[in-house]
């Protein structure tokens, strides 16, 4: 597993043998795989943990809604079903995201 950035954005990058396998062992195994709507469940959750409600003050916490950002876009784009406050939650803090970042781009 390599952390990787592009286009100024930090992601996870996993070997491709290593997605090669984990598919095959899900596949075999499908009866001890995780529920592939509890797996975005609990990856909601943890974006609602881990991004921060912004202010209008410049803080570290501008830079760390800048990693996980997409991958809130993401995760709200796709037609999951997403307990209704965990997801408000999230609109929420993206829309300070949009207010004090991507409206002043400039200063961040």
């Amino acid at each position: 597993m390599n952390l990787t950035y592009q286009n100024g954005q930090a992601g996870l990058q996993l070997h491709r043998l290593m997605q090669f396998i984990t598919k095959q062992y899900i596949n075999k195994y499908k009866e001890h795989a995780i529920d592939e709507k509890e797996i975005y469940t609990r990856l909601a959750e943890i974006l609602d943990n881990l991004f921060p409600i912004l202010t209008d003050v410049p803080s570290e916490d501008w830079e760390n809604s800048k990693i996980f950002y997409p991958h809130v876009v993401k995760i709200l784009n796709d037609d999951i079903e997403i307990d209704k406050c965990r997801k408000a939650n999230l609109y929420q803090k993206m829309g300070y995201y949009n207010e004090y970042i991507l409206c002043k781009f400039e200063e961040s």
